[in-house]
């Protein structure tokens, strides 16, 4: 029997039944980051389970929890499978790094159990975490080991550590008070799994209210907030600022003759060259039409033209195409910089607007003249 041995057979069954009852439930509530990551606040519940029953115990009570979500939920069979294997490993995992420190499943000793739980549930986490992003790497390609380092350390933020101050205090009360105490953990894994949804929900809102639907790159409301928050700092520190204004040329005669179609195509191309040719600290806006924005911080106007240059080099390495034909696409590109071409925001963008045109009608008389010869 995988439960502890000392337990009447009753009262094993009954603890089995009440765990799986409780997990299966807990397994519904997940919060989505803003990353793409999901948490299940089913974490504590099992861990607690892991410790005091160990690993097997966890493996089978996690089942028919599983097999529930893929009726509420709709989760694909493979989905399940795949999860449930993942969970498993993870399980084995964690227990084996537990018992590596010299604890004993189901008789943690405080203080310096604190140690082995610690040990424990870093163990599941980077089996967990690798699974999972093994299993998105499949589905949509990448590099595993960074997306698993992101994940891992930098997406989730403060929602894990806290489920796993809870998984440990979890797994001491039912340890000490049995499913009572694990209740009682409970309480309050609940009631941050609401905060967390709250504000993963409150994060996606606020994307989409300063994401271009078309290009997903950041709107003008973006645009108006970042520029009256940040640059007033960078003025007072005295760094350099500056701003493209890129127009796409013959747009409209894309759209005339492609269709509104491939319109929409080019303006998806031109954001994803702009985005792969500047920073992570750069913000690429689509201002309005045909029309985008690219902030630089830091950047004064020579590495601004320099990041111009780029962005022109990019475009004649892979010229944009639709429906197997390639399609004559440019950029003008005007550039200005705090503090030789403006001082406030408002003047940043007016300058460089100024300096687009320029270059649009630089572009418009050289093609008369070719017309003309």
């Amino acid at each position: 029997m995988f439960l502890a041995l000392r337990a009447p057979t009753t009262a094993v069954f009954r603890d089995f039944v009440l765990l799986s009852v409780i997990y299966g439930a807990f397994s519904m509530l997940r919060v989505k980051l803003p990353g793409g990551t999901r948490i299940s606040a089913a974490y504590p519940v099992l861990f607690a389970a892991l410790i005091n029953r160990g690993p097997l115990a966890g493996m089978a009570m996690i089942l028919p929890g599983m097999v529930a979500r893929a009726y509420v939920l709709g989760d694909s069979p493979l989905y399940i499978f795949y999860t449930f294997g993942q969970v498993c490993i993870s399980c084995f995992v964690a227990s084996k790094a537990y018992l590596l420190t010299g604890a004993q499943i189901g008789h943690t000793v405080l203080p310096v159990g604190l140690f082995s739980l610690l040990v424990a549930g870093l163990g599941f986490d980077v089996s967990n975490v690798g699974f999972a992003q093994g299993r998105v790497v499949l589905q949509y390609g990448g590099n595993w080991l960074k997306r698993w380092w992101y994940a891992l350390f930098e997406e989730r933020g403060v929602v894990m550590p806290v489920y796993h101050a809870l998984g440990l205090t979890a797994a001491l009360l039912y340890q000490d008070r049995g499913l009572l105490g694990l209740g009682l953990a409970c309480l309050p894994v609940a009631g941050l799994h609401v905060f967390f949804r709250l504000q993963a929900e409150f994060s996606e809102t606020k994307r989409l209210a300063e994401t271009d639907r078309l290009t997903q790159v950041y709107n003008y409301r973006y645009l108006a907030q970042w520029l009256q928050q940040e640059f007033p700092p960078a003025t007072e520190a005295s760094r350099p600022q500056s701003v493209l204004w890129v127009d796409v040329d013959e747009l409209k005669g894309i759209n005339d003759t492609h269709g509104h179609g491939a319109g929409n195509e080019a303006l998806r191309y031109v954001a994803d060259v702009l985005k792969a040719n500047t920073r992570q600290t750069d913000t690429v806006v689509r201002y309005g039409g045909d029309e985008f924005v690219v902030v630089l911080p830091d950047l004064g106007a020579d590495e601004a033209r320099r990041v111009v240059e780029r962005v022109h080099g990019a475009l004649d390495s892979e010229p944009f195409s639709y429906g197997g034909h390639e399609l004559n696409l440019g950029l003008s590109i005007g550039t200005a910089s705090y503090p030789g071409d403006a001082q406030t925001p408002q003047e940043l963008l007016t300058a460089s607007d100024r300096a687009m045109y320029q270059i649009k009608q630089v572009k418009r008389m050289s093609g008369a003249t070719r017309l003309a010869e």
